[in-house]
């Protein structure tokens, strides 16, 4: 089955959004709504998702993984 990494995309900026991160996930919806071709969407999330402070505390554990597994599969999708 392949993967949907835009409704991953969704749910880890869901995660953000709760974790206190609202301008990021804002960037993580822009980039999905206002993208124009598939890798260009994909390379806009990566490119958010890159610049995530993973030592932010506001972050749980549970959203640091996320964050990691989403951007790896994605560099993994776009090479």
């Amino acid at each position: 089955m392949a993967r949907d990494y835009y409704a991953d995309a969704q749910a880890v900026a869901e995660q953000l959004w709760c974790d206190g991160l609202s301008a990021t996930a804002n960037l993580i919806h822009d980039a999905i709504e206002k993208g124009y071709t598939a890798t260009e969407i994909l390379m806009g999330v990566r490119w958010q998702l890159a610049q995530v402070d993973l030592s932010d505390q506001r972050l749980r554990s549970d959203t640091r993984v996320a964050v990691m597994s989403l951007v790896k599969a994605l560099d993994e999708a776009l090479a």
